[in-house]
């Protein structure tokens, strides 16, 4: 879909579908940075020609379209700063989800975090919502060995807290699990 390194020439929403923004190291090894889920752009582009920092990669099969350039103040232009400044949140969340969080934490975050952004495009229900990822993608989002993810999983099912079955996750108690990893839902406007 992108590869990492080469001009982005438009950028583009993804209308249905599920892919990821990685980086391979020299070594072979594979940090997966996002998941891309129906509703988000790709490219946006702040100067004329932008390169990709990462590729991406589908999981699914994905529908693209092209999003219009935005005049300056107008509501399209507005509902891409908007999205710029969700990219940003969910950028730092997952620094800190890498750097300080223990396996479990990173799993709660990253559930509740897909979970909310689900909810944003109309996709799922309040505890339940779908996931088309394997564990060794999820492993490679969070940092985690293949085997530490399973026995992560198995934790958190054995807790009564996460049950993954069949491609759906159900989340059986929100307010613990929010607790738990002191999530923080998006603000993009101050509270006053």
């Amino acid at each position: 879909m992108v590869a990492e390194r080469k001009l982005l020439r438009k950028p583009r929403a993804t209308l249905s579908g599920w892919a990821f923004q990685q980086r391979i190291l020299t070594d072979g090894r594979r940090q997966i940075l996002n998941f891309l889920i129906p509703g988000d752009v790709i490219g946006s582009r702040t100067h004329r020609e932008p390169v990709g920092s990462s590729s991406i990669v589908a999981v699914t099969e994905v529908v693209p379209c092209a999003v219009p350039e935005a005049e300056p103040g107008s509501e399209l232009a507005e509902a891409y700063a908007v999205s710029a400044a969700l990219d940003g949140h969910y950028l730092v969340a997952h620094a800190i989800r890498l750097g300080r969080f223990t396996a479990q934490e990173r799993l709660i975050d990253w559930f509740l975090e897909i979970q909310g952004r689900l909810q944003l495009t109309g996709i799922g229900k309040d505890d339940q919502f779908p996931v088309p990822l394997t564990q060794e993608l999820l492993a490679d989002l969070l940092g985690l060995t293949n085997v530490h993810f399973n026995r992560t999983l198995k934790l958190l099912h054995r807790g009564g807290l996460v049950t993954a079955q069949g491609g759906t996750i159900t989340l059986s108690d929100q307010p613990r699990l929010r607790l738990m990893v002191d999530y923080r839902t998006p603000h993009l406007v101050q509270n006053r």
